[in-house]
């Protein structure tokens, strides 16, 4: 039964759901705009509402877990519109959860990848798919898998790249499945054939599917043998493309899949704007073993997903010719802007045990960069200055609230640390590194 705007039905908690109007409705039943009557306080929140027909919902052990999901609360309330409170079922076995609503400066991913709310910037994507990674790390360290992630589980800031996770209704223990298998196309493989139900190795290679559907706005599995004449219907079926035979659109060793012309615009433009070792990583995450072969159960973690972001996000630079954003690659010899084509000029760099940073003028230097121990990306602890006068020296501000050594030289929180090549910096938190070159050489 689907309820009318006015409508009101009561909690388990005791407190009362009053629909304001339609949200939207998904393949699991419908969201309601609602107000979620606290005492004498209205909260507006969403209300998802399971029809009685839904026989997922009228699972008894998908009921438990979800009371269980609203009793032991989100892993970060920042990242998940968690279930806050369940319904009483109607006389004919309908009910529904409470959650926040999402703000209206979120957009589902959704939209973003049919092109209708575009990504502020490559730093927004970048922070998109590592607020993505980041929160799955907090789940499954819950001890959670998701087991039904897809496109429209997220809701996503375009212009920070700041991630709200949805329909948490499918969250179980590890062990625990209520009968959710998946959405077609973010499934893996062995769920698609029903070789094993959803787990966190499943979790893995879905989120995998949703961190490419992010970067490159197009699915790492739909290539040319979606449309392929010469396959059968069943050759071209979800459960062989994803299931049985999937194929990765840029495997290297065999190009059966590749993306279309004309119809894969954005894989094809964007796959070759990242730096190596970017598509290295998901050329490794849709390897026919990672997939399929023995090495299912190695699919790359949250935790690698995080590093390789957070690498990205350190490369990413403002062009000094348009003003976007770019990437300066430091293994590559030369660079160009992913917006405008000039060549990039070689900067400094800050060389550390696992990555190198290269610097430019008003770029901040962030805790996670010092500190190999860090995944904390938003404490700036320095910025890059560059001299007015003589715009060959250039130097980083101490914002860290630590003194910083430089050979026998010690800069104190506030203090200026000139960028001269073969120079050494140890900084207060144990980072050590080397800067690279001098600016203007």
């Amino acid at each position: 039964m689907k309820l009318n705007v006015e409508q009101e039905v009561e909690t388990l908690a005791g407190y009362t759901v009053r629909v304001l109007g339609d949200i939207g409705e998904g393949g699991q039943g419908v969201v309601y705009r609602a107000g979620w009557r606290l005492g004498s306080a209205t909260r507006e929140s969403a209300l998802k509402w399971y029809p009685s027909e839904n026989p997922t919902a009228q699972n008894s052990d998908f009921f438990h877990n979800l009371q269980r999901n609203v009793a032991s609360g989100p892993p970060d309330a920042n990242a998940f519109l968690w279930p806050l409170d369940i319904t009483k079922k109607m006389d004919d076995g309908s009910y529904g959860y409470v959650m926040k609503l999402a703000p209206a400066n979120y957009a589902e991913l959704k939209k973003i990848l049919r092109g209708r709310v575009p990504f502020a910037s490559l730093s927004a994507i970048i922070n998109t798919a590592r607020n993505m990674a980041k929160s799955f790390a907090l789940l499954h360290g819950r001890g959670y898998s998701y087991q039904d992630m897809n496109a429209g589980n997220f809701f996503i800031d375009p212009q920070s790249g700041d991630v709200l996770i949805c329909d948490n209704d499918n969250v179980a223990p590890y062990g625990t499945n209520c009968g959710i298998g998946g959405a077609p196309g973010y499934m893996a493989p062995e769920v698609v054939t029903r070789v094993k139900s959803p787990d966190i190795h499943t979790d893995r290679f879905s989120m995998a599917v949703v961190l490419f559907r992010a970067v490159f706005i197009d699915h790492p599995l739909r290539g040319r043998r979606v449309s392929d004449p010469n396959l059968t219907p069943e050759e071209r079926d979800d459960s062989n493309l994803c299931g049985r035979n999937p194929i990765f659109i840029f495997d290297p060793a065999d190009g059966s899949n590749r993306p279309i012309p004309g119809t894969h615009v954005n894989a094809l433009k964007l796959w070759p704007l990242y730096p190596k070792f970017v598509r290295d990583a998901f050329l490794e995450a849709f390897s026919r073993d990672v997939m399929t072969g023995a090495r299912m159960e190695h699919r790359k973690t949250e935790e690698e997903w995080i590093d390789l972001f957070l690498q990205l996000r350190d490369i990413t630079v403002p062009c000094e010719a348009c003003g976007a954003e770019t990437f300066i690659d430091p293994d590559e010899p030369q660079n160009r802007c992913v917006e405008c084509g000039r060549a990039i000029s070689k900067l400094p760099e800050l060389r550390f045990r696992n990555r190198r940073v290269p610097l430019c003028p008003g770029a901040k230097l962030y805790k996670h960069q010092i500190d190999a121990g860090s995944d904390d990306c938003t404490t700036a602890v320095g910025e890059v200055f560059r001299h007015k006068q003589y715009p060959d020296r250039w130097a980083i501000k101490n914002q860290s609230g630590f003194s910083w050594t430089c050979g026998e030289r010690t800069i104190l929180d506030g203090g200026m640390l000139p960028l001269i090549a073969g120079s050494s910096v140890a900084f207060g938190d144990g980072g050590k590194a080397e800067i690279l070159m001098t600016p203007g050489a």
